[in-house]
């Protein structure tokens, strides 16, 4: 298998699962690294009461995933047994071609779901003296 068909796998099938794992994991409520940055800390939880930001711990996350299956289909393209079935142009571009479905039902579906959100304010300080 030629070295860039190898690495355009590597990186599709990456890309593929991080939108996989995106995606599954917002639908199922998965326990993620939450930001709450008005108490300037960080929970794991699927779900929080107060201000919070799931966005960096979910993309961590899935950043992860799909930095070890990169890892382990670039691995597996360099051995002689399995290269001639991974490395045919039509398994290549089927994999980029659901790495970029994927990035567009992450990005519509996230897009969705902060277009959708209610948000509720909380109370004013007591300190706020409005002019």
């Amino acid at each position: 298998m030629r070295p860039v068909a190898r690495t355009v796998l590597a990186f599709a099938v990456g890309r593929a699962v991080f939108g996989a794992v995106f995606l599954v994991s917002m639908l199922g409520h998965w326990a993620t690294a939450w930001y709450l940055p008005l108490e300037r800390r960080w929970v794991i939880a699927s779900s929080v009461t107060a201000l919070g930001m799931d966005w960096y711990g979910r993309s961590a996350m899935s950043l992860a995933a799909g930095l070890v299956t990169g890892a382990a289909t670039w691995t597996l393209a360099g051995w002689a047994r399995v290269a001639p079935t991974l490395g045919r142009p039509a398994v290549v571009l089927g994999v980029t071609r659901l790495g970029a479905t994927m990035l567009l039902f992450d990005v519509l579906f996230y897009t969705l779901s902060l277009l959708t959100r209610d948000i509720d304010p909380g109370p004013l300080p007591s300190w706020y003296c409005p002019r």
